[in-house]
C-alpha cells in the first residue's frame, strides 16, 4: 500500500506542468498555426509565378529569432518585431499572389 501511494505521487509530481516544458510548448504551437499558412501561401505563389523572391529566407530568419526571443523570454519588442516581420512577409506573398492571379 505505501508502494503505491509512493508511485502515486511521483505521477502526480510528473504530470505537474513545468514552465521551460510549458513555454516549448507554446512555442512549437505557434510555429504550427504559423508556418504551414505561410509555406502553402508561397508554395502556391511560386507554382503559379514560376519565379522566387527574397520572402521565403526573410520569413525564415524572422521566424527563427521570434523563436529565440520567446525560448530565452528576452523582452518583448523584440518578438514583437520579429513577429510583424513575419506578419508583413506573408501578406507582401498574399498580395503578389492575387496580384499575380489578377494580370494572368
Amino acid at each position: 500500500k505505501y508502494l503505491l501511494k509512493m508511485i502515486d505521487s511521483e505521477i502526480k509530481l510528473a504530470l505537474e506542468p513545468k514552465d521551460e516544458v510549458e513555454r516549448v510548448r507554446r512555442c512549437h504551437r505557434n510555429d504550427l498555426e504559423h508556418v504551414f499558412n505561410f509555406l502553402a501561401v508561397i508554395g502556391i505563389y511560386y507554382l503559379i509565378s514560376g519565379t522566387g523572391n527574397k520572402a521565403l529566407p526573410v520569413y525564415a530568419i524572422a521566424r527563427f529569432f521570434h523563436s529565440f526571443f520567446y525560448l530565452n523570454e528576452i523582452r518583448q519588442p523584440f518578438r514583437a518585431i520579429s513577429n510583424t516581420v513575419c506578419n508583413l512577409t506573408y501578406w507582401y506573398v498574399c498580395l503578389s499572389l492575387i496580384f499575380t492571379l489578377i494580370h494572368s
